[in-house]
């Protein structure tokens, strides 16, 4: 059991958005939602004590935005989707970003900060 497990979570969190710095078309709002997502995936990880779980959302969200829908997913485009869906708007908006996906918006990182922070909340974690 670890004795500051908000160390780790910053830390992972940190290591998350740093490794998709160098991604393509990365923005501000990207590596904000990256280590979001980050300290989200640590927080399940944590409590959850289930590696799998954190492979299978993060593999999950991947296949969604890429195979699936056909937008951008940090970055990276796939030449083929089931919709293709990544030529809806050229336009950046607080929800979307054209180039880097749904990481790239503002939005993602406030939904996973909150989500990790609904989490602590709901299992009355000591961090």
């Amino acid at each position: 059991d670890l004795k500051k497990p908000w160390m780790a979570i910053l830390l992972n969190a940190v290591l998350f958005g740093a490794l998709h710095l160098a991604n393509e078309n990365v923005t501000p709002a990207g590596v904000l939602g990256t280590a979001a997502m980050g300290a989200l995936l640590a927080v399940l990880m944590w409590k959850n004590e289930s590696l799998w779980q954190v492979i299978l959302l993060h593999t999950a969200w991947n296949w969604l935005q890429n195979i699936i829908f056909g937008l951008p997913n940090s970055g990276w485009v796939f030449s083929c989707s089931l919709l293709g869906a990544a030529n809806v708007t050229k336009t950046a908006t607080f929800f979307y970003d054209p180039y880097f996906g749904l990481e790239g918006s503002w939005l993602c990182p406030l939904l996973a900060a909150a989500a990790a922070l609904f989490l602590i909340y709901r299992y009355k974690a000591k961090l």
